[in-house]
């Protein structure tokens, strides 16, 4: 359930938290991105944001917001936590001399 609405939306904490160890696992990478051999760095970065955006088409399909509250919910939670994976993607990117 999202923000207390009593609508179910059951993939939605476990899309937040895979969300959430992306962005981490990319911001460890954008900071460590020396250490990093070129050829695991370009297969982290990219997995994590195709895994990222496929996870989050998926839960939308699976579970639409049919409420206005989930709607809203949704954009809150899941839209910013995405930006982020797609954001640090980039400054990755951009960091590493790849973008």
């Amino acid at each position: 359930m999202i923000l207390g609405s009593g609508d179910p939306t059951p993939y939605d904490a476990t899309l937040q938290i895979t969300l959430v160890v992306l962005a981490a696992l990319l911001l460890t990478g954008a900071l460590t991105h020396a250490h990093w051999s070129p050829m695991v760095a370009a297969v982290t970065r990219r997995s994590a944001v195709i895994i990222g955006v496929i996870a989050f088409i998926v839960v939308h399909l699976r579970t639409p917001s049919e409420g206005s509250i989930v709607a809203a919910g949704r954009i809150l939670t899941l839209w910013p936590a995405l930006a982020a994976v797609v954001l640090i993607y980039g400054i990755w990117s951009w960091r590493a001399g790849r973008l």
